[in-house]
């Protein structure tokens, strides 16, 4: 029979203390995050004075997993690899420091890792390293005009002259760039001028 019976009936809300938002606890557990990151930015660059380039680098993966966009993270971490010789690693985390905010804090330490990864391309180029070249253009995070200019040359000199073409023309700001196109198109060898 309907009339006997029951509807469904809501219980009342109970307010538990803290499991509703707060915007005070909010601030807090910024105010928080800020303070650790602060110690951590400190400490990260005393390990780099001190010359404790694995502590440095630990501590700024510790940087990048409260606040993963964080270029002073990066800057320290670059820095480290590059003291410890990991250029591509250094030349990548200087890459993203500067994607992530391009002030001039971050602008010189871009532009060193990129004359320093250019230097070492250069050296690698003086030794036919050719193998090395690629690798190491391959696993750059931002391909650029000096990645892809490298890379061409890489396989230039592998006689891989489809690829090398493929590279010079992205590598567009480069003076050699035409010339080299120009002696795939005509078929003449240009020795290596490392």
């Amino acid at each position: 029979n309907s009339s006997s019976r029951e509807t469904y009936k809501t219980s009342e809300a109970e307010y538990v203390e803290n499991k509703m938002y707060n915007p005070h606890a909010s601030a807090d557990l910024i105010n928080l995050k800020i303070e650790i990151l602060s110690q951590l930015v400190d400490a990260g660059m005393e390990d780099l004075q001190n010359e404790d380039y694995e502590s440095a680098i630990e501590k700024s993966n510790r940087m990048l997993k409260i606040q993963s966009t964080l270029p002073i993270a990066f800057l320290i971490k670059s820095n480290a690899q590059f003291q410890k010789g990991e250029i591509i690693n250094a030349y990548n985390n200087a890459g993203k420091m500067y994607s992530l905010s391009q002030d001039e804090t971050y602008k010189d330490w871009h532009e060193y890792m990129h004359e320093e990864m250019s230097d070492h391309l250069k050296d690698l180029m003086t030794t036919n390293n050719f193998s090395a070249i690629q690798q190491i253009c391959e696993n750059a995070w931002y391909k650029n005009d000096l990645t892809n200019f490298y890379q061409a040359l890489a396989h230039y000199y592998q006689n891989d002259f489809q690829k090398a073409k493929k590279y010079f023309s992205k590598a567009k700001s480069y003076l050699q760039t035409e010339q080299y196109l120009q002696a795939i198109k005509n078929n003449v060898n240009i020795p290596n001028p490392f």
